[in-house]
């Protein structure tokens, strides 16, 4: 076991590897909890969503009036899923992986790409959910406990695209 000092920090090194602290936009203290109630927001979203066009059927109500506000509403939901979609694929891939190393060639490049791509969509449509946000509230649209729902979206939309871009899972290689 050693303290090393040299031009690229300070750090431990161990015969295994070297311990190095890591800065706080990378630790999963806050990181994990983040995630974790981000994809709750998501999640209870998407399920919600069909009772929601029900309860409003029943209701005879629609979204909105205005052909703009439902296509936007319903752009945001579908970045939504391909949010979820992407991390399932994740974690369908590591899980695969971990069990077998060999999967790991350039068989897996056209998943990979497409993975990136979907990704990337995901960004994108955080960034979409953020204009939305501030455009209902700006505007007036859907009721006070819709425009809160709809900045939970698109803070959960800006934390998973963090997640992507940060650990590259928004991609741009198939170096692996």
């Amino acid at each position: 076991l050693a303290y090393v000092e040299d031009e690229s920090g300070s750090y431990i090194a161990t015969a295994a590897g070297q311990l190095q602290r890591l800065p706080l936009y990378l630790d999963a203290r806050w990181i994990l909890p983040a995630l974790a109630a981000s994809l709750v927001v998501m999640l209870l979203t998407l399920v919600g969503w069909p009772v929601a066009a029900l309860w409003r059927r029943w209701r005879k109500r629609r979204f909105s009036d205005l052909r703009t506000e439902r296509r936007v509403h319903l752009a945001v939901r579908m970045s939504l899923l391909i949010d979820v979609v992407v991390i399932v694929a994740v974690i369908v891939l590591l899980g695969s992986a971990t069990a077998d190393l060999t999967i790991l060639n350039d068989a897996l490049d056209a998943k990979l790409l497409a993975l990136y791509t979907a990704a990337w969509l995901g960004v994108g449509g955080a960034i979409l959910a953020v204009w939305v946000s501030v455009r209902f509230w700006r505007n007036g649209v859907g009721s006070r406990w819709a425009r809160i729902h709809h900045t939970l979206l698109a803070a959960s939309g800006v934390m998973i695209a963090w997640f992507f871009v940060v650990f590259r899972i928004a991609g741009t290689t198939l170096n692996y």
